[in-house]
């Protein structure tokens, strides 16, 4: 019997060694090097063990039994984050079975994306294999009908961020919540009418009443979110009394999770942020087509700004057709902190060259890549990614050739140390018809 247990605690301490181990070790030197919390570095050295940075630097020391792979002439940079990608919870447009975005209902704080995230979407391959590591699901997107009359809940949900690598909605979920998502009401005389297939105009009035009829209606849900707060702080919320709506309220009140509040126009814009000082919480501003007419307010109450594409028409017929490529560069300038997301799965992949635009029209290259990489996860709390800093998660991307390039073919993606597959539909279709009959 004692040999048998002798036996026993030798497999015990021996997989007890295994699971404790820090992991193999991956060295990739030669390549230039974007940490984006230090100065570029020429000819340098990554390495890596286990899910962890490990070192970042040039001559470094290479560990023992180490793998190494040359890059020279290629650029390393962080796992971009499109905070907006929708990926996981969208699969075809057209096809309303596959959309898990939107709920029935105008005020929905119950609802949170994290519980829809679809792994098998296509969409995450896809995504992926341009160098997208995280990407954010947003429940009830009205900014996707901008230009149509809005649409939308007021308050829809619950945002999520998902990492792009595991088996399953729960594995692929990185943050289960990362801000209340909030439509706020457009001020629009003008709205397209789908029965008729033409534009309706109404008139001021009755628009104006109907916003101040909304605005007061997400007063009243933080009003009563503050209470219900304060209810079961104090142990009296029961079976009978709890209210799931107001439970999703609780950790927005209390400070711990911003809204995330979509807002285009300058008079949104301002309602918004007296909105958030008034009940004294977090607040993100998305979408923010004209932010650049209020910057000033933006950066003296430090509101964090997340940008559609720059691949966007103007937002008006008097704005120049550079508008939306020009805002990112614009806001920087002003001081703001700043990303770029596409709200949307159909060209999430695009993101590097929606930075790029950016780039392209004034914008430094290292503050591009901030924006979709070191800045969305200051944003949205996810300190342990966005930058190779030594031991933070190494989440990152071997170009082969400019990063921000549409020309610059993926090398190589890494998403907690692990190497990913590039393969997915798009390339295989490709490679399918590549060859096809003529």
């Amino acid at each position: 019997m004692f040999k048998n247990f002798s036996k026993f605690l030798i497999i015990v301490v021996t997989f007890t060694g295994l699971f404790s181990a820090e992991g193999p070790v991956l060295v990739i030197r030669g390549a230039r090097i974007y940490t984006l919390d230090g100065p570029v570095i020429e000819n340098g050295m990554l390495v890596i063990e286990g899910s962890k940075i490990k070192a970042v630097g040039v001559n470094l020391t290479i560990p023992p039994n180490a793998k190494i792979i040359e890059a020279n002439g290629y650029e390393i940079v962080p796992g971009y984050i499109n905070v907006g990608s929708q990926v996981g919870i969208t699969e075809i447009g057209s096809i309303s079975a596959t959309q898990d975005a939107n709920e029935l209902g105008s005020f929905l704080p119950q609802i949170y994306t994290a519980t829809a995230v679809h792994a098998d979407s296509e969409h995450v391959a896809v995504t992926r294999a341009d160098g997208i590591t995280m990407g954010g699901a947003l429940p009830g997107v009205r900014s996707s009908t901008r230009g149509f009359g809005g649409g939308g809940p007021v308050i829809s949900g619950h945002a999520s961020i998902s990492q792009f690598s595991g088996w399953t909605g729960e594995q692929l979920v990185y943050r289960k919540a990362v801000g209340l998502v909030i439509n706020w009401p457009e001020v629009s005389t003008s709205t397209f009418d789908f029965t008729t297939m033409a534009r309706r105009n109404r008139p001021f009035n009755e628009v104006k009443a109907e916003v101040d009829k909304n605005v007061a209606a997400i007063q009243d849900w933080f009003d009563k979110g503050r209470h219900y707060a304060s209810l079961k702080a104090n142990n009296l919320i029961t079976p009978i009394n709890r209210d799931l709506k107001l439970e999703g309220m609780i950790d927005v009140v209390e400070g711990r999770e911003p809204v995330l509040i979509f807002a285009d126009s300058p008079s949104e814009i301002k309602s918004a942020v007296e909105f958030s000082l008034k009940n004294k919480i977090k607040m993100v501003l998305l979408g923010a087509y004209e932010a650049d007419k209020v910057k000033d307010l933006l950066k003296k109450n430090d509101i964090p700004v997340v940008l559609g594409p720059t691949w966007s028409l103007p937002p008006n017929e008097d704005a120049p057709y550079d508008y939306s490529m020009k805002m990112p560069s614009v806001l920087f300038n002003a001081g703001i902190r700043t990303a770029i997301a596409s709200f949307g799965e159909e060209f999430a992949r695009r993101l590097p060259q929606q930075a790029g635009t950016a780039s392209a029209y004034g914008l430094p290259k290292e503050e591009a890549l901030k924006m979709i990489s070191k800045n969305p996860a200051e944003i949205f709390g996810l300190g342990e990614v966005g930058t190779l800093t030594v031991g933070k998660v190494a989440n990152f991307v071997i170009f082969e050739g400019d990063a921000l390039e549409p020309r610059s073919k993926v090398h190589a993606v890494y998403i907690q140390g692990q190497e990913m597959s590039l393969a997915n539909k798009q390339n295989k279709l490709y490679e399918k018809y590549l060859n096809r009959i003529k």
